[in-house]
């Protein structure tokens, strides 16, 4: 299929809905190679790919269960599960890291955007 076709019938998964087996070492390779193909003024590739190995599922969603309670501390029950499943259901877990460069010349809301654009090739 053409790089439009693909473009044109593109959604975003649902954690619940990606089933094992996730990419192979050689495929997940190749995806974040991919994804980080992207517009990077200043080649300061300000983002940073994390992949969250199955054995470290349960830490990352401890962390981010914390993190949400820091931001929404009335979050119910409902919402930390939703949390907790967000972090362990996907067979392959890849966490993107907005990491600008206060320091350079480049706007961070330029380097922001590059990371975005990251997430997007990385979908």
């Amino acid at each position: 299929s053409s790089p439009a076709a693909m473009l044109a019938s593109r959604r975003s998964g649902k954690p619940r809905d990606m089933i094992a087996p996730g990419p192979d070492a050689a495929q997940l390779a190749a995806i974040l190679a991919v994804a980080a193909r992207v517009p990077d003024h200043g080649k300061l590739a300000p983002w940073r790919f994390v992949v969250v190995p199955p054995e470290q599922r349960e830490a990352f969603a401890a962390l981010l269960l914390d993190a949400y309670r820091a931001d929404k501390p009335a979050a119910g029950r409902l919402e930390a599960e939703a949390v907790t499943a967000f972090a362990t259901q996907a067979p392959t877990l890849v966490v993107v890291l907005s990491s600008p460069r206060a320091e350079s010349h480049i706007p961070v809301w330029e380097q922001e955007l590059s990371t975005g654009a990251a997430c997007m090739n990385l979908l």
